[in-house]
């Protein structure tokens, strides 16, 4: 099974304990944590990911900035907003990720997408 790339930009006032324990129980996804945004923004073209996790607690307009961002420079990645403060949710949502990552690369033809509606 091919791993899932992702980076998580989180705000430095929170608390990545709960992500950080759901996520090391998936072994197919390997996330690297990022508080420096100006620094994923600049290596934004050279960096190899399918998954952007956002930070609820991040201002919004990086929030937009970061969208706009990914839409340009990597159109078939997935970029959701997280919760961090809710393990229900972050559970919740890995858990629907990566039952889509994997749908995707099994022998029948899914699309990775976070909200299919």
């Amino acid at each position: 099974m091919k791993i899932l790339q992702a980076y998580a930009i989180i705000n430095e006032a929170s608390n990545t304990n709960a992500l950080k324990g759901i996520a090391s129980k998936f072994e197919n996804l390997d996330i690297h944590y990022v508080t420096d945004i100006e620094n994923i923004v600049a290596g934004m073209g050279i960096q190899n990911f399918q998954l952007l996790i956002l930070d609820e607690g991040l201002p919004d307009e990086d929030i937009k900035k970061l969208h706009r961002i990914v839409e340009l420079l990597h159109p078939d990645a997935v970029v959701s907003e997280f919760n961090l403060a809710n393990e229900d949710y972050i559970l919740y949502k890995l858990s629907g990720l990566m039952l889509r990552w994997e749908e995707a690369h099994s022998d029948g033809k899914i699309n990775f997408i976070d909200n299919p509606l």
